[in-house]
């Protein structure tokens, strides 16, 4: 319904549709009475999914809005001299700050063969299945050794505004890689 106090032109009686254009829209609209297929739904993270890193950052392996199910591997090294175990600190969440996420949950995977700091590579797999199960792996890619996690996503205890202040928290603050790339 039209506003009564509204002061603007009349709509046009017509449109002229040039003739290459219409010819889309003729076999895009289907027959008459063709019934239309529903749209397809796909279920997505509603948040991204990452683990914490040296320094409290968190490092994203699952990006928010991604269709379920998924699975994302990476491939982390151990952060000091002689480390023997690695704690996984899963959160889910759209800082770079871990502590501003919401924690789920944490695996560790422990004996790791001591060496230097960064000569041991840990893969990291986050699984989702249809569900919201998230499987997480860590792997001691040298040894072979791994440990294994089910964790349940959270989607109902963050609010719409929580996103948004996370999310505009994160686009005042460009990642260290934004910053290098613009030097």
């Amino acid at each position: 319904m039209f506003d009564p106090g509204y002061d603007a032109a009349p709509p046009p009686r017509s449109v002229r549709v040039p003739p290459q254009s219409a010819v889309p829209l003729v076999f895009d609209a289907g027959a008459p009475g063709t019934p239309r297929p529903a749209p397809l739904l796909i279920d997505v993270t509603p948040l991204s999914l990452g683990i914490e890193t040296v320094g409290g950052f968190c490092d994203i392996l699952i990006e928010a809005n991604t269709p379920v199910p998924c699975d994302r591997t990476r491939t982390f090294a151990t952060a000091s001299d002689s480390q023997t175990s690695v704690r996984v600190r899963v959160t889910q969440g759209e800082s770079k700050r871990s502590a501003e996420n919401t924690f789920l949950g944490e695996l560790e995977l422990s004996g790791i063969p001591p060496a230097p700091r960064g000569k041991t590579p840990i893969e990291v797999t986050f699984i989702i299945d249809s569900d919201g199960i998230l499987d997480v792996r860590a792997r001691n890619v040298t040894t072979g050794s791994e440990t294994i996690a089910k964790l349940q996503l959270v989607g109902a205890q963050t609010s719409a505004a929580d996103i948004a202040a996370m999310q505009s928290r994160q686009a005042a603050h460009p990642s260290l890689l934004e910053r290098l790339n613009q030097s």
